[in-house]
């Protein structure tokens, strides 16, 4: 039998064996009988308030007859359990929907889920006993749930949890920071600098604004800035990377050669930041691409970008993560601005800070908490709703409407997957809609900052759609599940008058046939 999550896959079992535990119980002690000594008594007690001339006792016996098959067959159905349908924790299995990221998803079974459940919940039964009423009503909504699954037409490319990753990516390794550090003062900033005092600008720097944008001039990888043979392409690194070789040909030219060669080499900004091998850039998109497999998770969404794109916007995400700031040489002797100069900054510092703090903020407000508790709670839901049907079902005295009350609750709950699958379709496809260009994963992911409105919209859109959905649902439920039931108690209701009209007929025609007799 399919289940929706790996955590439904015990639950269930546990739900089932409690639920056995509870009918072991009442049959031992032989409560489970007494809900049919309720029916005779019940109906003896009217039949005898009616009077034998009311036709009480045809009545009577027709209404036990009614009353004593139907809660029969409830019994039998939904409260004992039949050995053809005994469920078993290694043939329950659940199988991720495909996306983008996973096309190709590996089916989970009870015997190993492949998660941390499996020695968490070890102890769960590899068997339990479930009624054939029951078991069809959990077939038949495992069924429908794949079906309506497999009919939604378009691929889910999950790019919530792609986003959840890159709000949690950081650079954690120190050297590469110092070195992104030296990279912001020694080329990006001079760089800037030369650029903005620079009119007219070159026609390299014009034709790559034309091509990125803009916002290009704004970050250390600068199109415009590798371009343009006045900026990256003649700049050389004040420091000496290892990484670079020394070159007595070219960048250490100047270097004098009755010295011992050093360590290094100071290498063009252009091929500090582009080499294919040691470069900056190339260093920025692996380390913050092993989060996750971020980087090839990007790959499998963004299909349309060139490798050269997806190092830029991967060192990009890197760039957020590590924030340098300008150090100027003054700052690194010492602060010595005056007590004035210092009260005038403050007030921009604290905004920055402000700012900062703003930013990540909005970056760690991620849907994924929410998706995960939803998704929790749901088989925990079905469990309390197993465990307690056998006691439901004796309560009822084995009323025919606990047939229609029980399947609907739990076609019910478990149909809440299907709509946190549509949720999460919907929200892959809003989010494509509002970011159609192929900057997707730099306006969505990297700048959590930036678009604010767009990811307001989007994650009460994806609250609305998780919590919303599955409300309306309930509620609509709860309603077909009334008139459900109020319709089968109608059912009883006539067949109740019947025997009462044909007791009544019966009483009238044996009345008549002795006065004759008489006469």
């Amino acid at each position: 039998m399919g289940l929706d999550s790996y955590l439904e896959i015990f639950t269930t079992m546990f739900g089932w064996s409690i639920a056995n535990t509870i009918v072991s119980m009442l049959f031992g002690t032989g409560l489970v009988w007494l809900p049919f000594l309720f029916m005779f008594f019940s109906t003896w007690v009217e039949a005898f308030e009616k009077g034998l001339d009311e036709g009480a006792v045809t009545w009577m016996v027709r209404k036990l007859e009614v009353q004593f098959y139907t809660g029969l067959f409830v019994f039998l159905t939904c409260f004992a359990a039949s050995p053809l349908t005994d469920l078993s924790r290694v043939s329950l299995y659940f199988t991720p929907p495909a996306t983008a990221l996973n096309p190709s998803p590996q089916t989970a079974t009870g015997a190993s889920t492949g998660t941390t459940y499996d020695t968490a919940f070890s102890g769960t039964p590899q068997a339990a006993a479930v009624p054939a009423y029951w078991y069809t009503v959990m077939s038949l909504s495992s069924g429908m749930n794949s079906a309506v699954r497999a009919g939604v037409n378009g691929g889910m490319k999950d790019l919530r949890m792609i986003q959840d990753v890159a709000n949690i990516a950081t650079i954690s390794n120190l050297a590469l920071r110092d070195e992104i550090q030296g990279f912001y003062n020694e080329c990006f900033i001079p760089a800037r600098s030369r650029y903005l005092r620079t009119n007219p600008k070159s026609v390299e720097s014009q034709a790559a604004i034309a091509t990125y944008g803009d916002n290009d001039v704004d970050w250390m990888g600068s199109h415009a800035f590798r371009d343009d043979p006045a900026l990256y392409p003649s700049m050389h690194s004040e420091r000496r990377l290892v990484d670079f070789p020394f070159d007595p040909n070219g960048a250490d030219a100047d270097w004098d050669t009755s010295e011992p060669a050093p360590q290094g080499s100071r290498p063009t900004c252009a091929d500090w930041w582009a080499d294919p091998n040691v470069g900056l850039r190339f260093k920025m998109s692996e380390e913050i691409g092993k989060w996750g497999q971020l980087k090839q998770n990007i790959a499998s969404v963004l299909t349309g970008m060139s490798n050269d794109e997806t190092q830029d916007k991967l060192a990009q995400l890197a760039l957020t993560k590590t924030r340098p700031n300008y150090i100027s040489p003054e700052a690194t002797m010492g602060d010595e601005r005056s007590t004035w100069a210092k009260i005038a900054h403050a007030p921009q510092e604290v905004l920055g800070a402000t700012g900062a703090a703003i930013e990540a903020f909005v970056a760690g407000a991620v849907m994924m908490p929410l998706i995960t508790l939803m998704t929790m709670m749901q088989p925990l839901i079905l469990m309390v709703i197993y465990m307690f049907l056998p006691l439901v079902v004796w309560f009822s005295g084995y009323d025919l409407r606990v047939l229609v009350y029980g399947a609907v609750g739990i076609f019910t709950v478990k149909f809440w997957s299907v709509m946190w699958f549509l949720a999460r379709w919907m929200d892959d496809h809003l989010i494509e809609a509002m970011f159609p260009d192929r900057n997707l994963f730099f306006d969505f992911f990297v700048n959590a900052g930036d678009n604010n409105y767009k990811r307001m919209m989007l994650n009460v859109a994806l609250f609305l759609l998780y919590i919303g959905m599955p409300a309306v649902w309930t509620g609509m439920m709860a309603w077909v599940g009334h008139r459900a039931a109020g319709g089968m108690a109608g059912l009883m209701d006539s067949a109740v008058g019947f025997a009462k009209s044909a007791g009544k007929k019966g009483v009238s025609v044996a009345s008549t046939a002795i006065s004759k007799g008489r006469r």
